[in-house]
């Protein structure tokens, strides 16, 4: 994997290859990015699911020289998948429902900015500590992605507003809340 990314910025996504991932969207926004981004990959980190096909016609319908630098990293472990929230540049979580997203807050633990769709729970856990954009947008991933990787006061922001936004989902504040409910 690590010779497959060579060193590169990357666009991370951990998602189980499944169409509520919406990850064939997210593939069409770095086909967007690639010409721009001359040394940025896409890694998407996740065990194969049925949006398989879905996701390689996405990657065939890519130039070729994007084509060549999308990984389909497959399913990795816990330190796998530690290593590359601490290596990517952002993570893209365009998923069209969640019932909650960990992705988002394991990102935000690692001080990784988040691009996100604006579905599901993924508004209420994100809060304001991801870019939203439209889940079939393609352009605006595309737009909110590139704003990460070149824009460095949003990239602080967003990683200052992630650490802040972990505090509410702390042990303790869960506990709080869950006695508030048995009350």
């Amino acid at each position: 994997l690590a010779a497959q990314i060579g060193g590169f910025p990357f666009v991370l996504a951990i998602a189980t290859l499944e169409p509520r991932k919406n990850l064939p969207h997210l593939v069409s926004a770095f086909g967007l990015l690639a010409a721009e981004h001359a040394d940025l990959r896409l890694v998407i980190a996740g065990r194969d699911g049925p949006d398989r096909p879905g996701v390689d016609a996405a990657i065939e319908r890519l130039a070729p020289a994007a084509r060549e630098r999308v990984v389909l990293a497959g399913h990795v472990d816990d330190a796998g998948r530690r290593a590359l929230l601490d290596a990517a540049s952002v993570l893209a979580y365009p998923s069209i429902y969640e019932g909650f997203g960990f992705p988002l807050l394991e990102a935000m633990s690692a001080g990784l900015p988040v691009v996100a769709a604006r579905a599901g729970s993924i508004p209420e856990v994100a809060g304001d500590a991801a870019l939203l954009v439209e889940p079939t947008d393609d352009r605006g991933l595309a737009a909110a992605l590139d704003r990460v990787l070149t824009e460095d006061a949003t990239r602080v922001e967003l990683i200052a507003r992630g650490r802040d936004r972990l505090g509410a989902f702390s042990w303790s504040e869960t506990a709080r809340a869950l006695a508030a409910c048995y009350r």
